[in-house]
């Protein structure tokens, strides 16, 4: 299997080859366009702490349980006897009988089972457990109700040449939410949404709030995902032989839509309908064989590139790429105002050029499922009143469309498109041509007739969430340093930086913490007493949420997990694994804020917490604080002196710019069982300090280590390289080339 750093620079080549003068260029990775030299930044590992596997460490398993038509209150009460919570049972809950038979389970999953069989909930108030037929919560729901923008933007007009998505299908979202909710939530439910806080607030049965988190989970999940669409809009002027159309056959490394069965990487070809009179021709293109393609329609005719453009847009939602001119015509209105009449003038606009209507559809399988509509409208005369006073353009339209099924980043080819132009001219001799009368016998007229196909390709593109949070993550490093120019400190100190000044984000307080515990000022609550067992207690009962937390992780189901993490932490605040499985999964999912309370809890409990200092340090060092990072992350290598931990600590030095430290570090813990951050950053070490050949070994490691060669980080690490390399390879040719005595050129420092 070749390496991700062979098949870049393979990539690399195919780019500079594909370059043609007629801007026919391959189309580019959208995190390469526009980007200027790379940069990379060290990469931090924060695992999770090891929750409960589903029993209470110091529970014990009941043998058996049973019970035949009894009182589920009385079940309850017994339950709860001699237990350490404040129990309170709803009256309508009093009156359920409830039978079951349970053996080898703790008493913690006893009472979730029953209250699952009998669709009953619990909520804690940190006084009391409140045990209800009904249970209140609040879901949001990441989809932006776009009705009101919809409706603006339908008054006024996208400029030429541009491309633009439509929101409909999120406001079509909330109205069927609203009437699906009674349904989805049953009998006696109660609910009320909030399209401006994009919330639903609900009081129903378990089983209906579980149903509208699963029906918004799932449909978020896939509404969110984005496809990037780029298109290349190309005008053939086409040669005598070719008059008929383009002949696709003579066109390499295109699978033609009138062969059958399916294209390269699975593409399946289906046109769904056209109109104009014209037949839409299509095929699946080899993105790799695009200049080839461009110099094979050039032997067929003159090719012109019309547009470029680049559209974005939401899973299965429409968008418009457009590349037209507005063709303004007078218009006349006559107003008979009691007897009197009256004329008006206005001026009118039709749109002429290019419209591509575009709906990509991500598939389970990583599939993308278009349907594409191209549009072309021409002016091909004009119609003049009887009067003589009004003229109006004559518009011709050429639709058709067609569905794809293509993968991620194929090309698509769409042709067929054709219209004939007529030119009429006059040509004679110079001034005689012009002289009334007798200027006929000096001029003839030349009509000339060409004949002209549209040809469009379209690359769709799924974008990459990682990506997207790792130039969102490059654009707040950047704003920090935009604060430079606003602050003033009359003290030099030796590796000094603007974030370290600013708290390294644009609010919250600029002063780090001098120790791990003092942002956390609150008192330790009282210890629980221990779960022996025989009756539901706080901790067993947070003990069997972290087990539930646990499942949900290995599931996928992040928002789910921290649901349940909150509610162990509200039944046990001071349990350091809940309090730091937290605090990761917050950070993972952007809310730092949360992220920080609950790692200055978890150290306030327990200060030398590898996980919790590692965390904690990862924050700081996201957000910019490097000096403050450190304190942690060299806490955490001194008690763990791990790979893990040296990957870290290693991160940290390589941000203060001590590279001989890090490299020093890193080497020595560097094995075939490290994992791939501590290869990684271990090679921005070595060539920051000039070993390039050691750089590209420790990066194939970090490869081999199980990295991802798509990485952001990985990808710009590969270019520093590569392009450290290049300048060594330039620096033996020059040194080869010199003339004797002539020192060679010094090669560029990465």
């Amino acid at each position: 299997m070749k390496s991700a750093p062979c098949l870049l620079s393979a990539t690399a080549a195919v780019l500079a080859c594909c370059a043609t003068p007629h801007e026919a260029s391959l189309p580019r990775l959208d995190h390469l366009e526009g980007v200027g030299a790379p940069v990379y930044q060290p990469m931090l590992v924060v695992p999770l702490p090891a929750l409960q596997t589903g029993v209470a460490p110091e529970g014990r398993q009941v043998e058996a349980l049973q019970a035949r038509r009894s009182p589920i209150g009385d079940v309850l009460l017994a339950l709860f006897k001699d237990s350490d919570i404040n129990l309170l049972i709803d009256p309508q809950v009093q009156a359920t009988d409830c039978t079951f038979d349970i053996k080898k389970s703790t008493i913690e999953e006893a009472f979730d089972a029953l209250l699952q069989s009998q669709d009953l909930g619990y909520e804690w108030d940190g006084s009391f457990l409140r045990v209800s037929t009904q249970v209140r919560d609040t879901v949001h729901v990441d989809i932006m109700d776009t009705s009101s923008a919809s409706a603006g933007a339908s008054k006024s007009s996208s400029p030429t040449g541009s491309g633009n998505s439509s929101g409909g299908g999120a406001s079509a979202f909330w109205d069927e939410l609203q009437s699906s909710l009674p349904n989805l939530l049953g009998e006696g439910s109660s609910f009320v949404i909030n399209r401006t806080a994009s919330t639903v607030h609900v009081e129903a049965r378990p089983s209906g709030v579980g149903r509208l988190r699963e029906y918004v989970g799932t449909t978020t999940h896939r509404a969110n995902q984005q496809v990037s669409l780029e298109a290349r809009i190309l005008e053939v002027r086409l040669s005598d032989q070719y008059s008929l159309g383009v002949n696709w056959s003579l066109l390499p490394g295109l699978f033609n839509s009138n062969k059958v069965g399916q294209a390269g990487a699975g593409a399946v070809l289906r046109q769904a309908a056209a109109s104009g009179g014209t037949a839409l021709s299509f095929g699946i293109l080899d993105t790799n064989d695009f200049s080839v393609f461009v110099d094979a329609l050039e032997q067929q005719g003159q090719v012109r590139v019309l547009s470029s453009p680049r559209v974005s847009t939401m899973n299965n939602q429409p968008a418009s790429i457009g590349v037209t001119d507005q063709i303004p015509y007078i218009t006349r209105t006559i107003i008979d105002d009691q007897g009197v009449s009256r004329t008006e003038f206005g001026v009118e606009f039709v749109a002429s050029g290019v419209v591509l209507n575009v709906r990509p559809m991500i598939g389970d399988d990583g599939m993308l499922s278009v349907s594409i509509t191209p549009s072309v409208r021409e002016q091909t005369g004009t119609v003049v009143t009887p009067d003589g006073l009004i003229t109006v353009p004559i518009i011709s339209e050429r639709e058709a469309t067609t569905t794809v099924r293509v993968a991620d980043g194929q090309a698509i080819a769409l042709g067929g498109l054709r219209s004939t132009r007529k030119n009429e001219s006059r040509q004679g001799v110079p001034f005689l041509m012009n002289v009334p009368l007798l200027g006929q016998l000096f001029s003839n007229t030349v009509q000339d007739r060409l004949e002209v196909e549209l040809m469009i390709v379209l690359v769709p593109r799924v974008l990459d969430d990682t990506w997207i949070g790792e130039e969102m993550a490059r654009g707040s490093h950047r704003l920090v340093h935009l604060r430079r120019g606003f602050q003033w400190n009359s003290i030099h100190l030796d590796g000094y930086r603007p974030e370290d000044w600013s708290g390294g984000s644009l609010q919250g307080e600029a002063q780090a913490a001098t120790e791990p515990g003092v942002r956390a000022p609150v008192a330790l609550p009282a210890p629980l007493p221990p779960d022996r067992g025989a009756t539901i207690t706080r901790r067993g009962l947070a003990s069997h949420l972290l087990a539930v937390a646990n499942r949900q992780l290995n599931d996928g189901d992040l928002q789910e997990a921290l649901r349940a993490i909150e509610r162990a932490l509200l039944l046990e605040p001071d349990r350091t694994e809940a309090l730091i499985a937290g605090a990761v999964l917050y950070e993972r999912r952007g809310e730092r804020a949360r992220a920080r309370v609950l790692f200055d809890r978890a150290l306030e409990r327990n200060p030398d917490d590898i996980i919790g200092l590692t965390g904690r340090g990862a924050l700081e060092l996201d957000d910019g604080s490097p000096f403050a990072a450190r304190r942690y992350l060299e806490r955490a290598h001194q008690l763990g002196h791990t790979a893990l931990t040296a990957a870290n600590f290693g991160a940290v030095l390589l941000s203060l710019g001590d590279n001989e430290a890090a490299l020093e570090l890193m080497r020595a813990a560097s094995s075939a069982a490290a994992p791939a951050e501590l290869h990684a950053n271990l090679a921005f070490a070595e060539l920051s300090t000039g070993k390039v050949h050691d750089a590209r070994a420790s990066l194939h490691s970090a490869l081999a280590a199980g990295a991802d060669a798509r990485n952001p980080r990985l990808v710009a690490l590969d270019r520093l390289i590569a392009d450290a390399e290049n300048a060594e390879a330039k620096a033996a040719a020059a040194a080869v080339k010199a003339p004797t005595g002539t020192p060679a050129p010094a090669s560029e420092s990465p």
